[in-house]
């Protein structure tokens, strides 16, 4: 059976379990909470233009921001780069 595994995605694949083993404070806080029930507080005001973020993501991502005093240029640049 041939494997299409490119070297591409296998250096992925071990970043990715590198990265893994360092631990996910997202996945800690999780235990703590519900995104599902947070979600239905916050609201989202466009009406118009391009469809916003998930809300939930965005507070996730201000969660990290903060927790890790990024910019808003490096968290840009730190969720391009992990996509």
């Amino acid at each position: 059976m041939e494997n299409n595994f490119s070297l591409k995605q296998f250096g992925a694949s071990l970043n990715y379990e590198r990265v893994k083993k360092l631990g996910d404070k997202l996945d800690k806080i999780s235990d703590v909470i519900d995104w599902d029930r947070l979600k239905k507080y916050l609201r989202v005001n466009a009406k118009v233009g391009r469809p916003p973020y998930d809300r939930v993501l965005m507070v996730k991502l201000l969660a990290l921001q903060s927790w890790y005093g990024l910019s808003d240029q490096e968290l840009e640049y730190q969720v391009a780069d992990r996509l």
